[in-house]
């Protein structure tokens, strides 16, 4: 029994499936989803940001930091300073503010005091 050299119809659809499926895997490797896009971008950028880190960059950087940082402090504390002298002088002002009622309290007793114990001696002086 002889094959007979002519393709069967089997053997032609076999043929172009299997052309398809090397086509198809050629074409997916060179594909590149939106994802792989995003993160090789990604990757880029944070390889030039490294490449520009040099030992003067990060001590320049480091310098600049700790100015800021101790320009905040000082604002801070002068802050801090001016809240505590106005709390200090309102409270000067306050016990000012208490020794005068006390000494004008003390006064008024001690008038009221003198007119209770000795309302004869104020009328002769009026009357005078």
């Amino acid at each position: 029994m002889s094959q007979d050299p002519a393709p069967t119809r089997t053997n032609l659809i076999l043929d172009a499936f299997q052309a398809l499926l090397t086509e198809q895997q050629q074409t997916s490797r060179k594909v590149i989803t939106r994802q792989a896009e995003v993160e090789k971008a990604k990757n880029q950028d944070l390889l030039t940001r490294t490449a520009a880190y040099t030992p003067d960059t990060i001590v320049n950087g480091l310098a600049t930091l700790q100015l800021g940082f101790s320009e905040a402090i000082k604002e801070q504390a002068e802050f801090a300073t001016r809240r505590d002298d106005a709390a200090a002088l309102t409270t000067q002002q306050r016990q000012r503010q208490e020794t005068d009622d006390c000494y004008q309290t003390e006064r008024d007793r001690t008038l009221a005091d003198i007119i209770c114990t000795h309302p004869s001696k104020l009328r002769t002086q009026n009357s005078a």
